[in-house]
């Protein structure tokens, strides 16, 4: 069977070679970016709602010495960090 390559669909993203991708783009759920291997002490990123988290784990948000940035519920950009399951501000 033959392979139908990335550059052949409209609006596909090809992830082994460099491209440019032009336009606004919709993200219905959550976004992560993470290399092939996490190595221990490493971050992935991962973009949900209104902030961009610097996680260890993307199953678990809440895990300690996690960092967001984002726009809070006070309606102020603000980053924080996750201690004891809890966010605090984090002074930049």
């Amino acid at each position: 069977m033959d392979k139908i390559h990335s550059k052949q669909l409209e609006g596909v993203v090809d992830t082994t070679t460099q491209q440019s991708i032009a336009g606004e783009k919709t993200f219905n759920s959550p976004v992560n970016f993470q290399p092939p291997v996490l190595e221990k002490g490493a971050y992935a990123i991962r973009i949900e709602g209104t902030w961009i988290y610097w996680v260890q784990d993307i199953a678990n948000l809440d895990q300690d010495m996690n960092f967001r940035i984002g726009i809070g519920t006070e309606r102020r950009f603000s980053s924080q960090i996750c201690k004891g399951g809890n966010w605090e501000y984090y002074p930049m």
